[in-house]
């Protein structure tokens, strides 16, 4: 045993004399809990999974939320970072998992520390082998995170600055839509749950580095800074892990992560069953004192133009079936004898007719694919189009209406406060 060795051994006897068996160097082998930081709260998750889905992934570029970023200078990084946050989000899953999973690691290096400690303390024999074949182990690990842990925290850093410039971006502009219905996320949260996420983990990588370069497969218990490393090691992987827990903690379900990352989650805006048949019908019409269906949407054959017709009605031509197409969107056919294949349509004339439905996905005949949103008032919606976006809304023509036939057409409006905008579903 050194000199100094001995010196710090009588005076831990001394400071420690209500429990003489226990030497001071022994205490700092103990790995204290520290006091949690702050979970990430599960809204961060939403609304970061929502931007990716509203700005990164948007169908052809007239989604409202992305096309606000349109003349934004680093609107293309800006969409190619949320773009891909699908994936970075389960890298950053599976790297808090494997961190998480080194818990055991903590207890290994606490208990090299202590067994060094106890052969400098009493000459109780270390052995040296197993010493090494728990720090290989270790090493393996830590190797197998460090560089996928180094390029997680560039992507996010670079993510946050470009988001840190969009917020600024969007900063004092109006968007009106928003306030009708829901375009996405506020980005000044998304900007500030991106940096809180980069701030977290860039903390985590430079705890992480620590022990990177701290964990050595070799050790001696002669050398009291062996001992004092391994406590140092212990320590911080622990607290590392904490940091790590606190984000993991409220992480959502791959499953629940993938609805809204995909824009299915827009499906759980509207009561409406696939299969089943409804009439829209409008509740500003209903000023008018129509019954019944006298106030929903119907095909007038063989022109396949759209109404609002005054009874009596036909009741296949109120009647619409509603098909998912992804993304949030619907298909909406008639049962009119038209054809069961065709479904409302817009076009560049905002005209609301009927067209043949197509399967090409959302790029092509984007005219023909719908999103059903809720408003302010409870049981009652709005329609927009993958084709015009948010920002106009299935509306009703008033001034071409014929009071004496009692039509009015249907057509597509700047979205707005406006009650031809606001519908009820029910079923047939």
């Amino acid at each position: 045993m050194t000199l100094a060795r001995i010196v710090l051994t009588v005076l831990a006897a001394f400071l420690l004399a209500a429990s003489p068996a226990t030497s001071a160097w022994a205490a700092t082998c103990d790995v204290r809990q520290q006091a949690p930081p702050s979970t990430i709260g599960k809204q961060t998750w939403i609304d970061q999974a929502q931007f990716g889905f509203y700005v990164g992934n948007g169908i052809n570029n007239r989604m409202a939320l992305q096309s606000r970023f349109d003349r934004f200078v680093s609107f293309n990084e800006l969409k190619f970072l949320a773009g891909r946050w699908r994936g970075e989000y389960d890298t950053g899953r599976r790297l808090a998992s494997q961190l998480e999973n080194m818990a055991a690691d903590v207890d290994t290096l606490a208990s090299i520390c202590k067994r060094l400690d106890d052969a400098a303390f009493d000459e109780t024999p270390f052995d040296y082998q197993r010493a090494e074949r728990e720090l290989r182990a270790i090493r393996s690990r830590i190797n197998a995170i460090i560089t996928p842990l180094v390029n997680y925290e560039s992507s996010l850093g670079r993510y946050a600055g470009v988001m840190n410039a969009a917020s600024q971006y969007y900063q004092g502009r109006a968007f009106p839509a928003n306030r009708y219905m829901r375009i996405g996320p506020n980005p000044a949260s998304v900007n500030s749950g991106i940096n809180t996420l980069h701030a977290r983990w860039r903390a985590i990588l430079a705890d992480f580095r620590t022990v990177y370069l701290g964990v050595t497969v070799s050790v001696d218990p002669a050398k009291d800074s062996d001992i004092t490393n391994m406590a140092t090691q212990a320590q911080t992987l622990s607290n590392l892990i904490g940091q790590t827990r606190a984000i993991s903690r409220n992480l959502l379900p791959q499953v629940e992560f993938n609805r809204y990352a995909t824009g299915d989650f827009i499906y759980d805006f509207c009561p409406i069953q696939e299969g089943r048949s409804y009439a829209i019908e409008n509740t500003f019409q209903r000023g008018d004192k129509l019954s019944g269906l006298g106030n929903a949407v119907q095909t007038l054959d063989p022109k396949g133009m759209m109404w609002l017709i005054q009874e009596p009605v036909l009741r296949p031509h109120t009647r619409w079936k509603f098909t998912k197409n992804g993304n949030g969107f619907w298909k909406i056919q008639t049962e009119a004898s038209v054809g069961t294949n065709h479904g409302l349509y817009t076009g560049p004339d905002t005209v609301v007719n009927l067209t043949k439905l197509r399967d090409n996905g959302t790029n092509l005949y984007s005219g023909q694919f719908w999103r059903c949103y809720g408003t302010e008032w409870s049981g009652t919606y709005r329609f927009s189009s993958s084709f015009s976006g948010e920002g106009k809304s299935i509306d009703l023509n008033r001034g071409q209406r014929n009071r004496s036939l009692g039509t009015t057409p249907v057509t597509m409006a700047d979205t707005g406060a406006f009650g031809g905008q606001i519908w009820w579903i029910k079923p047939q």
